[in-house]
């Protein structure tokens, strides 16, 4: 049998039908490029985001992006940089040992440092926010935090007094600010660093240059990357640490996955808001070009059905549209990639410049992006085409040569009545005749809507307090760092009550909590840190060696090298009136919380820090034998026998402070067992009085720090974050800005194109609408409360979806946001106003355009 190979017919007719329908063609492409730009920005964007966050975590806890430490000196220096396998070397050298000493600073472990190259200043990510890293001998670089506490004018050219200990002498330098930084580590980290010029050593401090662990090396290599394991980053590091002869080396803590449990979760969300940001704007894509093919069909549809008359197939019918489609897609994604391109890695990465993000910025540009929303673009066109390509093909000829568009599907019967039809009620009779064409428009406003809502909640969600109460438990903490005492050779320091009663006289202070940490001292009675020795039976000795090994990382004990029954463990003491204020952030895995029956003093809260399942569980009984010291200072040992009342854990993918510590007993029972409690004060959670100054608050009581000589004491404060994120804030609004606006500018192209090809549509039936008798003025009042309903509709699907994006948005972002409920309610207030505009205006201009020919005209018109 011969068969005939119509392929060049298909391709002509194809051809042929593409230019004859210019308008649609442009309309076509102009969505096709919409959506382009759409999906690439989203991908593209929400890459760069999600791996900036990704070192944001890194940087703001171990204080550097970089594989490997090594502690070197000069011949060790000069074996690195001939090392094959290493990427990159970033070198910083001490300037003094003790670090910086001036009393307002005592507390806070300030060191400081000399950078050899800039590679080191990116891995740390310190970045000028104005003036430059030093380079004179008098030249210092200090973060923001730093410059308002010395209460010095942040000023390039400014003076600045730093008393840096030198050989064992304390001595006041006169130094010039070369430039500030906002630092990404926390102020109360004790790793915030102060740097200075490599001159400024050979001047005051060059004897340091030859003393060991003074240098150290941070280091990247060529065969590591995100997926490699941390045993596999140690063995490589080690490899490199004994070829060129290095003192000590470690691999970075970021490639512990098990410790690093906190971060790896919160992934999940960024990949679930990212896939709802890009599953949102193929949905859109879909309905603005689908309407356009569907119109573009249904106009052309006797002509389709004049080619079935000589013989066309439906298969045939439906290649013509497919490849009228892909040559349209030829011409728009690539349009759409390079400005997508343009948007998502130029201008967010020039955004991101100036700011603590600027040497962190992961811009995602590789080939695999652009294929990946190549493919998306294509699929979302071909989708969108597919069912107008099926629905020429299912037409019949005589069908398709008296086709005229119309709502002629309504089945609604004839209405009958006395005193004439009301103008709302058919208007809303012309909303529910045609419900898929309701429902159609209705989606693709409400999702143009919440495109907007989306980037809007995305970019700029970003609350400084509640990321300050995400980090901290109280508005103002104060903790003894034991080791900080040691280091100042003073030794363990106890906060005191007079100490904790000048606090309390504070106007501005509404409450001091202090929280109690057992101790257990050294033989020789010196005390090192708030952990308790004790004695634990089989059943728990079991539980804690699955967990791992405490000596390779921590999880909240270690065991007694000799003793193995024997563990060293937090023990936190509890109010049992504010037992479920402490629980609150916390998720109980087993067991409920009783505060009666905690109060009783015989029950134990267990907060393990592994993420195992714990056989432990409520209701067990969990015998402890602590070593504590008596009134005349000897050791003994303590026991009691508790039960365990709740295991609880951190939230799923969330970070939350909070007050507990590995073991938790009520207060009355913790000063039984340690009766010389009063000097175990762990730290103090300090409430201040509504509408309390703050940042005044801090300066009071870091006064009241200094003023009792305790160097052990460190001063945390809400402040610390709510400021660092202050300025991160004012990028992310212009980067909202810019992307909103872009997206909220296609959103309108948007809405407009649904509204104007509605009314194009409906041509004929105003037509017969006027010819009956029914004036303009009525036609365009219909029309209103047409878009009335429509407005109603669709705000009903925008405000629960648009709470929903809200809520998924924020997961985007670099640092925790969380739901902002008043830019929440603005952005959907204000995409529903806009789209309530357009869509009272848009159809009378659209009516206005279609009513210029004459009723005759219009009735006689076929499309």
């Amino acid at each position: 049998m011969l068969q005939n190979n119509n392929r060049n017919s298909v391709n002509k007719l194809s051809k042929k039908s593409l230019k004859a329908n210019k308008m649609r063609n442009v309309c076509a492409i102009l969505a096709i490029i919409l959506t382009t730009i759409l999906i690439t920005i989203t991908i593209s964007g929400s890459m760069t985001f999600y791996k900036t966050n990704k070192i944001y975590d890194i940087v703001s806890n171990y204080n550097v992006n970089c594989d490997g430490y090594l502690n070197i000196n000069k011949e060790s220096e000069k074996k690195l940089n001939s090392v094959d396998n290493v990427d990159k070397v970033g070198i910083i050298q001490l300037a003094s040992v003790e670090g910086v000493k001036n009393k307002e600073l005592l507390n806070e472990n300030i060191a400081l440092e000399s950078v050899k190259n800039k590679i080191a200043f990116d891995m740390m990510a310190v970045v000028p926010i104005e003036g430059s890293y030093p380079k004179k001998p008098e030249e210092v670089f200090v973060p923001t935090w730093i410059l308002e506490v010395l209460e010095i004018e942040k000023k390039v050219g400014g003076k600045i007094n730093l008393d840096v200990e030198i050989n064992g002498e304390v001595k006041t330098i006169e130094c010039v600010l070369s430039g500030y930084y906002e630092s990404l580590v926390p102020r109360g980290s004790n790793q915030t660093k102060i740097f200075v010029s490599n001159e400024f050593i050979e001047k005051y401090n060059s004897e340091i240059i030859d003393k060991k662990n003074t240098k150290v090396a941070f280091i990247t290599l060529k065969n590591l990357n995100d997926e490699s394991s941390f045993k596999t980053a140690k063995d490589e590091i080690q490899k490199i640490g004994q070829k060129i002869g290095a003192l000590s080396y470690k691999a970075n803590p970021k490639y512990d996955k098990e410790e690093n449990g906190m971060f790896q979760s919160d992934n999940m969300e960024q990949v679930i808001a990212i896939s709802v940001g890009l599953l949102i704007v193929m949905i859109t894509g879909y309905l603005i070009i689908y309407n356009i093919f569907h119109i573009s069909v249904a106009k052309d549809i006797r002509f389709y059905g004049l080619l079935k008359t000589i013989g066309t197939t439906s298969k045939q019918l439906k290649k013509i549209i497919l490849k009228q489609a892909i040559k349209l897609s030829i011409i728009g994604i690539p349009i759409g990639l390079i400005l997508g391109y343009i948007v998502s890695i130029i201008i967010i990465p020039m955004a991101l410049e100036f700011t603590i993000f600027g040497n962190i910025t992961v811009v995602s540009h590789s080939l695999s992006m652009f294929l990946v929303s190549t493919i998306f673009s294509l699929i979302t066109v071909l989708i969108s085409c597919n069912k107008p390509a099926r629905a020429a093909g299912k037409v019949s000829p005589i069908e398709a040569v008296r086709y005229v568009i119309s709502d002629n599907k309504s089945k609604k019967k004839v209405k009958k009545g006395a005193y004439g039809a009301k103008i709302y009620k058919m208007a809303w009779s012309n909303i529910i005749k045609n419900k898929k064409r309701v429902i159609l428009s209705i989606l693709s406003i409400s999702l143009s809507a919440l495109t907007v809502i989306f980037t809007v909640n995305a970019t700029m969600g970003l609350d400084p307090k509640k990321h300050a109460d995400a980090q901290m438990a109280s508005d103002i903490s104060i903790e003894n760092l034991v080791y900080n005492g040691i280091q100042s050779g003073k030794g363990y320091e106890p906060i005191t009550e007079e100490f904790i009663e000048k606090i309390k006289e504070l106007d501005m202070v509404e409450s001091v909590t202090p929280y109690y940490s057992g101790i257990s001292p050294e033989k020789d009675g010196t005390i090192i840190r708030f952990w308790s020795k004790i004695k634990i039976d089989e059943k728990f000795k079991k539980e804690l060696q699955s967990y791992g090994d405490p000596s390779k990382k921590y999880i909240g004990f270690s065991i007694d090298p000799i003793d193995k029954n024997t563990i060293y463990a937090s023990v936190r003491a509890l109010k049992a009136d504010m037992i479920d204020k402490e629980v609150e952030k916390l998720k109980i895995i087993d067991g409920t919380i009783d505060k009666n029956e905690f109060k009783k003093g015989n029950y134990i809260i267990f907060y393990p820090t592994s993420e195992k399942d714990n056989s432990v569980k409520a209701g067990d009984a969990l015998p402890l034998t602590f070593e504590v010291v008596d009134e005349n200072g000897n050791l003994k040992e303590a026991k009691k026998d508790f039960k365990v009342m709740a295991v609880v854990s951190r939230q799923d993918g969330e970070f939350a402070s909070n007050n507990l510590k590995f073991l938790n007993i009520e207060e009355s029972a913790f000063k039984e067992i340690f009766s010389d409690y009063k000097n175990y004060v762990d730290c103090l959670n300090i409430k201040l009085k509504d509408g309390t100054d703050i940042k005044k608050a801090d300066e009071v009581i870091s006064k009241l720090i200094i003023e009792s000589g305790n160097s052990s004491l460190e001063l945390s404060s809400k402040n610390f974050f709510i400021e660092g994120v202050k300025s991160i804030k004012v990028t992310f609004l212009a980067i909202g800005a810019i992307i909103s606006g872009i997206l909220g500018l296609i959103g309108i192209i948007n809405v407009m194109n649904t509204v104007l090809t509605g009314i194009f549509s409906r041509r004929v039936e105003f037509a017969m609408l006027e010819s009956i008798g029914m004036t303009k003025k009525q036609l365009k009042k219909m029309i209103l409360f047409e878009g009335l309903y429509y407005i109603v509709l669709s705000s009903l699907l925008i405000i629960p979806l648009g709470i929903a994006v809200s809520y998924v948005a924020p997961m985007m972002l670099p640092i925790y946001g969380g739901l902002n409920i008043s830019l929440c309610i603005m952005s959907i207030l204000v995409a529903i106003t806009i789209i309530s505009i357009l869509i009272m205006i848009t159809p009378i201009i659209g009516y206005k355009l279609v009513s210029r020919e004459s009723i005759v005209e219009r009735l006689n018109f076929v499309e």
